[in-house]
C-alpha cells in the first residue's frame, strides 16, 4: 500500500464518521422531540382531568351526595 492509498483511506474514513456522527445527533434531537411532544400532550390531559374534577368536587351537588352517603353510614 502506498502513501496515496493511505491517505485516500483515512479522509475516507473521516468522511464517513463525520456523517456517522451527524446521523447518531439527528435521531438523539429526534428522540427527544418526540419525547418532549409526547410530555407536553399528557400534562394537558391530566390538566382538563383535573379541571374535571376540581369542578365535580366543588359542586353543591357533591356536597349533597357527600351528606346522603355519610347518612347511610
Amino acid at each position: 500500500m502506498n502513501v496515496f492509498e493511505m491517505v485516500v483511506i483515512i479522509v475516507a474514513l473521516g468522511v464517513v464518521s463525520k456523517i456517522a456522527i451527524q446521523e447518531i445527533k439527528s435521531r438523539r434531537r429526534h428522540t427527544d422531540e418526540n419525547f418532549q411532544q409526547q410530555s407536553d400532550e399528557r400534562i394537558s390531559m391530566l390538566e382538563e382531568r383535573i379541571k374535571v374534577l376540581e369542578r365535580i368536587v366543588t359542586s353543591d351537588r357533591y356536597d349533597l351526595n357527600q351528606q346522603f352517603k355519610n347518612l347511610d353510614d
